[in-house]
């Protein structure tokens, strides 16, 4: 689906579109039919219309003013990202792939720059890892590798080395997995303002080590995680509940039990807030390592 809008440049034998409220109504596009860009008359004032890609327009095509025409787009992606966030946080991650999908659809469409398809297709890939689509996870990452020679911050590398390191500890990829994020906390370390990445790092660098039996070094990288995380999210926040529950399980390993059974027990009261009593979610914690600790 394509946006149109009811601002237009006046261009003979061209059909223009006009809405008197202004608002995108999407038109479908068919074939070769696609988004195209240029400029038109004696000032080359900027169009976009629905034609066919490197052609200038012609009798029949719509043209749009691109002004408008971007405002649509960033409208149209911003309701889908929205869609797929509100989906991911009452757990049906399956519903926020179909979200974050249609929003990437429209992203590439608009030509959005190198770093901001990056992080939706993390977001994407995120959604397919919570859905346990590995294989779909993959291919969104593998599409993003191909253009990660475009990325000019470090952020963003970073973003995609720690998206690659979820991945590979699904797989049981451990080595794959520790040296992808030893190098994206390196990268992440350097910024002025590593935002809410450092804590993610963290969180699944101490997710290898537990796995690797490295439990001290996993617990001190899990609670600096939980307290960079407590610091900017909401104490009831999906984030946060994870967190509580792999602290948990690194606790009981330890020897520690009523500390273990502490978090844990924040953990359900917290998933319970959000979820409800009866979501998967909730159960999926309950049948984690974890659960063991319930008799402590």
């Amino acid at each position: 689906m394509m946006a149109r809008t009811g601002r237009d440049v006046q261009l003979p034998g061209v059909h223009a579109e006009n809405s008197a409220d202004g608002k995108c109504q999407p038109v479908a596009l068919a074939g070769e039919r696609w988004l195209v860009a240029g400029t038109i008359g004696p000032k080359q004032k900027p169009w976009l219309g629905a034609g066919v890609q490197g052609q200038h327009p012609k009798a029949g095509d719509v043209v749009l003013d691109t002004v408008v025409f971007a405002s649509c787009v960033l409208a149209q992606q911003s309701d889908w990202i929205a869609a797929g966030n509100r989906a991911l946080d009452k757990g049906s991650p399956e519903e926020a792939a179909a979200d974050y999908a249609k929003a990437l659809d429209v992203h590439v469409r608009a030509g959005e720059s190198a770093e901001d398809l990056l992080h939706l297709r993390v977001t994407l890939a995120t959604a397919y890892m919570e859905a346990g689509e590995y294989r779909e996870m993959e291919a969104v990452l593998q599409e993003a590798q191909k253009t990660a020679w475009q990325l000019t911050d470090g952020i963003s590398r970073a973003e995609l080395l720690n998206a690659w390191s979820a991945l590979h500890l699904k797989l049981g990829q451990l080595a794959a997995a520790e040296a992808e994020l030893q190098e994206a906390r390196r990268i992440v370390l350097k910024l002025q303002e590593p935002g809410d990445l450092l804590p993610t790092v963290l969180h699944n660098l101490a997710a290898v080590e537990m796995r690797m039996g490295r439990y001290q070094e996993a617990l001190s990288h899990e609670q600096e995680a939980m307290g960079r995380l407590e610091k900017t999210l909401a104490p009831d926040h999906p984030t946060l509940i994870r967190g509580w529950a792999s602290l948990a399980s690194l606790q009981y390993l330890m020897g520690r039990p009523q500390e273990a059974k502490a978090s844990l027990d924040r953990a359900i009261a917290s998933a319970e807030k959000t979820y409800g009593a009866s979501q998967v979610f909730l159960a999926d914690l309950l049948e984690s390592d974890a659960v063991a600790l319930v008799s402590k």
